[in-house]
């Protein structure tokens, strides 16, 4: 089956329209796949198109540090995206609700963090070309769902229905055909650019090379790619590249999981992703921001933490709540995962026990 037709392919138990599950008084506020708002409030339906043989299958030179870096740029929107963002509080909080509700949705469907990146990728491309729309809610909440949808057909290999993608944290259920006719109009505004260059792109590369044990590098993985998806949610880390925001995430998970040998690990780091020190420090600086002190909790995002820190996330929901619209919603738990190593190897640095 082709890529086209498994992107718009049709699911037949899905035999009667969905609509808003919230009543609304705007009439462009509909989810009917009918509505003439779809068609005029976002960007003209593409023709079909040969997908590149390129974005399904990279070349092997892309597999190298060098390439990517060079890449990286070409998927990244720009600053002024970041910049009108933050001067539009209503577009930003937009923005990262939407962030957060993927990041709901792969824990729910056991989504690799690589699918939530490149869905908040898609998203930001798309917002950056459509910036100037009176976005609203439900258009929000549609576009979320089709960036979601058509990463997880890139990277996943079971992809839940469009129904069953649309996990609460909603306002409105989408029926399949609007989500399939929005999927076409994110990949025309990204032009069929779907193999987008992520934070762990490097990550995975960086810690394949660390001379540790796999136990090792998988917590590493575990924790950074946690630190990672905290930060992807957030408009201020929008302005750094994704090597840097790889490199410092890293930087955070060595510290904490291995103290005693992060300095030689994070130099071992840096001559493999050769970054400027003083973005390095800037997107350092402001990570530490978001991090939960387990002495003071309160002083950081998240509000509270529960647990012992361990390199195993689950995003747990606070009990009573239902939305992802409040940032007290979800706070990351870390917990035990055994044979990590030598205790020498995992020693507990107190100082550097954060937590998202």
């Amino acid at each position: 089956m082709d890529f086209e037709h498994s992107l718009l392919c049709c699911e037949e138990y899905i035999s009667s329209p969905l609509v808003s599950g919230v009543a609304h008084d705007d009439d462009d506020a509909s989810v009917s796949s009918a509505s003439p708002s779809l068609s005029s409030s976002f960007v003209s339906l593409p023709p079909y198109s040969t997908m590149p043989a390129a974005v399904l299958c990279p070349d092997e030179d892309e597999l190298t540090v060098p390439y990517l870096l060079t890449k990286q740029l070409e998927y990244k929107p720009d600053d002024s995206y970041a910049t009108g963002l933050q001067s539009n509080q209503m577009l930003c909080e937009a923005r990262r609700n939407a962030a957060r509700w993927m990041i709901k949705a792969h824990v729910s469907h056991k989504f690799s963090p690589v699918t939530v990146a490149m869905a908040i990728n898609y998203l930001d491309r798309y917002l950056q070309k459509s910036f100037t729309l009176p976005w609203k809610s439900w258009m929000m909440e549609l576009l979320s769902v089709a960036c979601l949808s058509v990463a997880a057909k890139m990277e996943e290999v079971d992809v839940p229905a469009l129904l069953d993608l649309q996990i609460d944290g909603l306002e409105h259920l989408f029926q399949a055909k609007t989500v399939q006719r929005m999927e076409l109009n994110v990949l025309s505004a990204i032009n069929w650019r779907l193999r987008c260059v992520t934070p762990f792109s490097f990550i995975e590369k960086a810690i394949s090379q660390f001379h540790i044990n796999q136990h090792l590098k998988s917590a590493l993985m575990m924790r950074a790619s946690e630190l990672l998806l905290g930060a992807l949610a957030e408009v201020e880390f929008l302005s750094f590249d994704p090597s840097v925001l790889a490199s410092t995430s890293l930087c955070f998970a060595l510290e904490e999981l291995l103290p005693l040998h992060s300095d030689k690990l994070k130099l071992s780091l840096l001559n493999y992703i050769p970054l400027d020190e003083g973005k390095l420090r800037s997107c350092y600086i402001l990570l530490e921001s978001l991090i939960v002190d387990p002495v003071n909790p309160s002083s950081s995002l998240g509000g509270h933490t529960k647990s012992p820190l361990s390199p195993t996330t689950v995003i747990l929901h606070c009990e009573g709540s239902s939305s992802v619209d409040n940032s007290r919603d979800y706070h990351y738990q870390l917990s035990y995962v055994e044979g990590l190593g030598s205790q020498d190897e995992c020693a507990s640095n107190p100082k550097k026990q954060r937590r998202v």
